[in-house]
């Protein structure tokens, strides 16, 4: 079915979302996380450790979501959680060796899905794409 040339551009970047995440499942299944956990792990890949609160804050994730995603991320061995060595009552999460490992697969694929993407339009539609994606997204830091 064909995507109506009316369809308002809110709906098209939801539904396109939806379908890139679907494309990620695709080519993540063999790794064992998800897309959303797979975010996670370049969180703590490019930030090193850090508490639920601030990896919630980059991905934009709810807490209780979050919550479910680190269990089994831990669960599956891939990170481990300490206490914060600035709070004895808060808790930061870091990647382990598999965790690593992960990320860097992970990393990979995104370096193939990137480019299968922008070879859908051309190089001025894929930047200026780009450009509006990272507006939305700057739209989160915001009051």
């Amino acid at each position: 079915m064909k995507t109506s040339p009316n369809a308002s551009f809110g709906w098209l970047i939801s539904k396109s979302a939806r379908m890139v995440v679907r494309m990620y499942q695709k080519e993540m299944a063999h790794l064992g996380v998800t897309p959303p956990q797979s975010g996670i792990l370049l969180v703590l890949s490019q930030h090193g450790p850090m508490t639920q609160t601030a990896i919630g804050d980059l991905l934009l994730l709810e807490k209780a979501n979050l919550s479910e995603m680190i269990r089994r991320l831990r669960d599956a061995k891939l990170i481990e959680t300490d206490n914060s060595p600035d709070d004895a009552r808060s808790v930061v999460h870091t990647l382990n060796p598999k965790g690593e490992a992960i990320a860097n697969e992970v990393l990979k694929i995104d370096g193939i899905m990137d480019k299968e993407l922008k070879a859908l339009v051309s190089v001025e539609s894929a930047k200026g794409a780009r450009e509006l994606l990272m507006a939305i997204l700057d739209l989160s830091h915001k009051p």
